[in-house]
């Protein structure tokens, strides 16, 4: 009589559980890799570095500030649409979001990192 297979034990893909968005704060701060070359979503008002600056798709409407140091203050034009309630307006955040485009870091970057340099 043929035995079933067994369940692996880690069933999720390469045995990594699914993130939660806790699970990519976390790992992203772990990472110093990460936190170089991306963020962890659009906020109304971040300081980027050079290379994050590099990375974003589209930061013409937004006001920027250098720093010095490799450091740029930027800043929504509109800022009271991102702190006048306790959330940010759903369309405000997504198209900050399109216009940070590849700086920020997505399920897909976490579990790379987790891949090549475990957790």
């Amino acid at each position: 009589m043929r035995r079933a297979a067994r369940a692996p034990v880690f069933p999720y893909a390469h045995g990594i559980p699914p993130l939660t968005p806790h699970d990519n704060d976390t790992l992203y701060w772990k990472r110093p890799s990460l936190r170089s070359g991306k963020v962890l979503d659009a906020y109304g008002v971040q300081v980027l570095t050079d290379e994050h600056l590099q990375r974003a798709t589209d930061l013409s409407r937004w006001r920027s500030e250098s720093l010095g140091d490799d450091r740029h203050l930027i800043a929504h034009p509109q800022l009271d649409r991102w702190f006048a309630a306790p959330e940010p307006d759903p369309d405000l955040l997504q198209r900050a979001r399109a216009d940070l485009g590849p700086l920020i870091v997505t399920d897909d970057d976490i579990l790379q990192a987790i891949r090549t340099r475990g957790v």
